[in-house]
């Protein structure tokens, strides 16, 4: 049997799947979502337009998932990307019961950088990976690049 501390929390939100039901104050709710895994979206954007050797932030954007948790991992040029250089989220709730978080990178784009954000959801039969860098994007390249 679960036990519900009566606030919606991140915690609450894990005991979905197997209670079938939550509470905010003492109204309880109770959804067809708990009933499937819902794979998330992604998609990985820069905050700034970029310029070489500009500091500016790449986000990550995971969207329309459940349960949680999905776990999060960057690369730049095939090695993983200090955790002190990444930050997150909380997880976000939609009003259909997904969620929704986001991952930042703080970086300088330099000549021939690959970056990749990489999500793990249990709805994945494998990581979803996005990639950004020189060959992946073409709006805005100046002469510069």
């Amino acid at each position: 049997m679960c036990s519900v501390a009566g606030l919606l929390s991140l915690t609450l939100l894990k005991e979905i799947n197997t209670c079938k039901w939550f509470t905010v104050g003492n109204v309880f709710f109770i959804s067809p979502l708990y009933l499937s895994i819902v794979p998330p979206s992604t998609q990985l954007y820069t905050k700034n337009d970029v310029k070489l050797g500009v500091e500016n932030t790449l986000i990550c954007s995971v969207t329309n998932f459940h349960p949680p948790p999905v776990n999060v991992s960057w690369t730049r040029n095939g090695e993983l990307v200090s955790e002190q250089d990444v930050s997150e989220t909380q997880y976000y709730s939609n009003p259909d019961f997904s969620l929704r978080l986001f991952s930042y990178l703080n970086f300088r784009p330099e000549r021939g950088d690959i970056y990749t954000c990489s999500v793990r959801h249990r709805g994945l039969e494998q990581d979803i990976t996005r990639f950004w860098g020189e060959k992946f994007f073409i709006v805005g390249i100046s002469d510069n690049w």
